[in-house]
């Protein structure tokens, strides 16, 4: 069995001058990392490969995720930024065919359509994927079973196992 997480970003504070490529998390944003990171080591998510967007926000919530769950180094990507679901698929048929679990942290829209795209209504948990459907806000996290090889990955192409947003974990309602 193959794991794919997708994780959203937690919540940044708001662009200033610096854009928002360089947008770093607000206190409820590190707050949630931190229970996300929490919840992969109750859930004993590993993830042999890490792939995150280059943006400042994306980073700091994979630190804190990284450190609370005690996972390894990312692979910081630049195409990861603000990519659409196409672009992010594109880059998870990229991941070397023995890999078992892949954590993918970007930014919506993206990743939300990215989860809705590739999750099987018949195969995954029901109440999951309507629930990911229905909102996907900052810190939201999917675990989805990959169910053929990475390189033919396409749309319905995984069960959907698990969905946990901070506000799950006993956090503040993210946006």
């Amino acid at each position: 069995m193959k794991t794919l997480i997708v994780l959203r970003h937690a919540k940044a504070v708001p662009a200033g001058p610096s854009g928002d490529y360089q947008r770093v998390l607000a206190d409820a944003g590190r707050h949630a990392a931190t229970l996300i990171g929490a919840d992969f080591k109750k859930h004993g998510l590993k993830p042999e490969v890490l792939l995150v967007s280059s943006a400042a926000r994306t980073q700091e919530t994979f630190r804190i995720a990284a450190a609370e769950a005690g996972l390894g180094e990312a692979s910081i990507e630049d195409d990861l930024y603000l990519a659409a679901a196409g672009v992010l698929l594109r880059r998870l048929r990229k991941v070397p065919p023995r890999t078992k679990s892949v954590l993918l942290v970007g930014h919506n829209p993206g990743v939300a359509e990215l989860v809705q795209k590739l999750a099987d209504p018949s195969e995954s948990d029901a109440a999951a994927l309507s629930k990911a459907r229905a909102r996907f806000p900052t810190a939201a996290c999917a675990v989805l079973e990959v169910l053929t090889p990475w390189s033919e990955l396409q749309d319905g192409d995984c069960a959907l196992k698990r969905y946990v947003t901070p506000a799950d974990l006993g956090g503040a309602n993210e946006e």
